[in-house]
């Protein structure tokens, strides 16, 4: 009988392939490796974390009467953050990275990766899609080290670095039945990784927190924590004067009204910033997409260099058609929340009326939302496609608007 997905659930153990270094005479090796053959593999790093399970009710580490632990806090809190955004019976997996085990991290970009979810059936699901939830929960997960066609020669060939890395763990990239976890999901572990060099274990130690790098500022403004302006610029590569000390919380309260995505909210905050700076924008787009995927480097810098527009005063006569040329380069929910955030910061009344009536227009024209041209794309796409210069026809489109 299949449990119910409300349910909480243990997470399997997991065996370790023939020549793991790591494992010991109470662990488990998978001699038949069957089930990976034919099948493509995906293999990443093992992290030397607490296996914990998020829900949306819920969080437990890998015993489910998990007692409270000082290293659990901030995974709690982190679940507080992003919990209501898990589909209903779904389960994420991953690694709680707050407390040191044996292996010191010094520069994390987090304190919890993600290694696999699964549905509300009870499969674990394929990692595109793991990889996909995450980008909706705004955490990372378990860094890649190889891709492919299950290859026995060239798995055995893998090497990690034992000081900072506690082994790899190999899984299919499609989704399997719980029952088959045993023959899809394997591991190899260094030697002696249970305990550091005083032999104690971890769990019976005095609480170490792992060190966390400049890039944590990117993960906790798309998880929903507080961040500074200073932050979020450091994290992005930007020079160091590049750092105000305005004062992003107000912001960051009033994009998680607007049901925004985790990739959207740091848009927001860090357009903020780089607005905030009061330096050139035309250098930041490269140093932005050196940590940060370009369409939101991008888009960072749009919101920071079009905000402005939205608080002068124009004839409302035109005010649509300014609006609609806006759309195209920026989510006008996010603009408009960072323009009105600029005003208060700078005690710009006349600016925040301009801005509150803009919106107010933009939202009777429907223009309030993430893609408010998809529909309009979608359905000329036939027509555009056959002509001589689409792009060209799309421009008259959108200007007719």
């Amino acid at each position: 009988m299949r449990p119910s997905p409300h349910d909480r659930t243990r997470y399997p153990r997991t065996r370790h392939l023939p020549w793991s270094p790591g494992a010991t005479r109470d662990d488990v090796r998978l001699a038949d490796l069957s089930g990976f053959e034919g099948e493509e593999v995906v293999v990443t790093e093992k992290l030397d974390g607490e296996n914990t399970t998020l829900a949306r009710g819920y969080t437990h580490a890998r015993s489910l009467d998990s007692a409270h632990h000082p290293s659990r806090s901030w995974l709690k809190a982190l679940h507080g953050r992003i919990g209501h955004r898990i589909p209903d019976g779904w389960r994420v997996c991953g690694e709680n990275l707050y407390a040191r085990h044996s292996v010191p991290y010094n520069d994390l970009p987090a304190y919890f990766f993600a290694f696999n979810a699964w549905d509300a059936a009870g499969r674990c699901v394929g990692w595109d899609a793991t990889v996909h939830l995450c980008r909706q929960l705004g955490i990372p997960h378990t860094p890649v080290i190889w891709r492919g066609r299950f290859d026995l020669r060239a798995l055995r060939r893998l090497t990690v670095d034992t000081e900072r890395c506690e082994g790899f763990v190999v899984r299919t990239t499609r989704s399997f039945e719980r029952e088959a976890f045993g023959h899809r999901v394997a591991k190899w572990v260094r030697r002696g990784h249970v305990t550091d060099a005083s032999g104690v274990h971890w769990m019976h130690r005095s609480v170490v927190p792992n060190g966390l790098g400049p890039t944590a500022a990117l993960w906790r403004a798309r998880t929903g924590a507080s961040v500074t302006a200073a932050d979020l610029l450091a994290a992005t590569g930007c020079a160091p004067d590049w750092a105000p000390a305005a004062d992003l919380a107000p912001l960051g309260a009033h994009l998680d009204t607007l049901a925004l995505s985790p990739e959207q909210r740091l848009v927001g905050l860090l357009g903020a910033a780089l607005a905030a700076s009061g330096q050139r924008l035309s250098p930041a787009l490269p140093a932005l997409a050196h940590t940060l995927p370009y369409s939101t480097a991008r888009a960072a810098v749009a919101v920071a260099q079009l905000q402005a527009h939205l608080r002068r005063r124009v004839d409302d006569t035109t005010r649509r058609a300014g609006l609609t040329q806006l759309a195209r380069s920026a989510d006008l929910r996010i603009l408009h929340a960072v323009s009105a955030w600029r005003c208060r910061a700078q005690g710009d009344s006349e600016g925040e009326a301009q801005v509150a009536w803009s919106e107010l227009h933009a939202a009777e024209h429907d223009l309030l939302r993430a893609q408010p041209f998809a529909e309009l794309a979608a359905g000329l796409a036939a027509d555009l496609a056959a002509h001589p210069a689409p792009d060209h026809a799309w421009e008259g489109v959108v200007a007719a608007l």
